[in-house]
């Protein structure tokens, strides 16, 4: 009786394992995240993204203050 349960449960084990696998091949795979040009802060020289940034009179800023305060 013993054997015939260790023998379910190695089977159920395997079954599982497989399962899983096969679960895995079939999610796709996440595409490279995109990259953004790094803009430098004209007041601070703080790099951040470049959609992140205030831009007046084609220079870039890290914040609305540091924009006020270079003019």
């Amino acid at each position: 009786m013993l054997k015939l349960l260790l023998l379910a449960i190695a089977i159920w084990l395997l079954l599982s394992i497989v399962k899983r696998y096969r679960n895995s091949l079939e999610q796709p795979t996440k595409p490279a995240s995109l990259s953004e040009d790094m803009v430098q802060c004209a007041a601070c020289e703080v790099h951040l993204p470049k959609s992140d940034s205030i831009v007046v009179n084609d220079r870039h800023y890290c914040s609305e203050a540091h924009s006020k305060q270079s003019s």
